[in-house]
């Protein structure tokens, strides 16, 4: 992938929308093979630890070694209520068995970390910023998936030191980018038809 397209990419993810425009965000873009192996195996590991923490069903109906790492599980939900969604849980399950990529094997990663002292709330604009990004990219016949897996990196003082990531910034995501396999545009996932409340002239009513 040509240098030039990646800036562009950038360049479209600069004009996203921010409260007050705040533009809470900066980009790490990784491009080194290598450092995106590394980067890989570490989010890698924290899965297996995770796995090998938290998954009970490794062990039998009504022993006492599932009903105790089933409570341990419960205890973490309260706190984390969303890393234990089974969406994924069940992809950290696939990561520490190995069969399934945490970069998608991409040769292109993007990083759009978030900055903690933007107004409002930032991770808003991050999805905005993200948003852009993904969709320079399509429009390049790129294809991108977001990585929230990435978080884990978040937590490492050697990672945030390589990435350059000041105290004042998160990282939240990154986001795989690199010409797909095949024609996904023709495997689009199913869309939920939501209900809308539509107010108008005074009258409120429910659309599709």
């Amino acid at each position: 992938m040509p240098e030039h397209i990646v800036k562009r990419i950038l360049e479209v993810g600069r004009f996203a929308p921010s409260q007050g425009n705040c533009q809470p965000w900066k980009f790490v873009v990784v491009r080194d093979p290598k450092m995106i192996a590394e980067l890989e195996e570490h989010c890698v590991d924290n899965c297996e630890k995770i796995h090998g923490a938290m998954d009970y069903t490794e062990h039998e109906e009504g022993t006492f070694a599932r009903w105790v790492r089933k409570t341990f599980v419960k205890i973490f939900a309260k706190f984390r209520p969303g890393d234990m969604h089974p969406i994924p849980f069940s992809v950290v399950k696939l990561i520490a068995e190995g069969r399934f990529r945490v970069f998608h094997a991409a040769p292109t990663l993007i990083f759009p970390l978030m900055d903690t002292r933007g107004i409002g709330h930032p991770e808003i604009d991050l999805g905005c910023v993200g948003t852009n990004l993904v969709m320079a990219a399509q429009s390049h016949g790129l294809g991108t998936c977001w990585v929230g897996l990435a978080s884990f990196l978040n937590d490492s003082k050697e990672w945030r030191e390589r990435l350059s990531v000041d105290d004042q910034f998160q990282i939240l995501e990154a986001i795989s980018i690199g010409y797909p396999l095949g024609l996904p545009m023709q495997n689009l996932p199913a869309r939920e038809l939501h209900e809308a409340v539509w107010i108008e002239d005074g009258k409120k009513t429910i659309v599709v």
